[in-house]
């Protein structure tokens, strides 16, 4: 295309069509306007953009290898990338009784139009403490009181996450019913 607009670490495929006659060659050599090294292209016109590249406007041209007057180009605009800026999971502690549930939820604060998902996973290896996708947070009858860490990782940038510890209590379990008196005389 004429115009592409490419995120940061990106790349964009462009074509050149070349218009001769007389059987002249229809190959081209590309060039990018970017000195330092950032926006790059090619023999094939695939433009890459580094992730470090400074947001703005780059020119890549194609010249004919045959008549060097006759070029055409492409404006590059450069966005920056999506950015996830924090994971904050919700409630950060419960307590949770053997065989209950606890719904968490994940707040993703981004930037740049970065997707706010996230992964679910749970410490437990036992799999006793179990999360869903959803942030629902499952703890068996069978689980030993104590605390496990459920944790929410951005989709985008896995080096961002949240977590929440849930603390296991004992179910309350009925020893024994007695009625008093045993014995009565009416």
């Amino acid at each position: 295309p004429a115009n592409a607009t490419v995120v940061q670490g990106g790349t964009e495929q462009l074509t050149a069509t070349v218009d001769v006659s007389g059987g002249a060659a229809q190959t081209v050599t590309w060039t990018s306007s970017d000195s330092s090294g950032n926006v790059t292209v090619d023999g094939n016109g695939l433009v890459s953009v580094a992730s470090n590249t400074t947001p703005g406007t780059y020119t890549v041209t194609a010249t004919s290898t045959v008549d060097n007057t006759k070029s055409g180009s492409a404006t590059i605009t450069v966005t920056a990338a999506p950015v996830v800026n924090s994971v904050t999971v919700s409630p950060a502690n419960a307590t949770v009784v053997q065989g209950g549930t606890e719904q968490l939820t994940a707040t993703v604060d981004v930037s740049g139009g970065a997707a706010q998902t996230v992964t679910w996973s749970s410490s437990d290896s036992s799999g006793n403490v179990t999360v869903d996708g959803n942030g629902m947070v499952r703890v068996a009858p069978n689980t030993a009181p104590g605390q496990y860490t459920v944790t929410a990782t951005s989709t985008v940038d896995s080096s961002k996450s949240g977590s929440a510890t849930i603390t296991v209590t004992a179910a309350p379990v009925v020893n024994s019913v007695t009625v008093s008196p045993a014995n009565a005389t009416v």
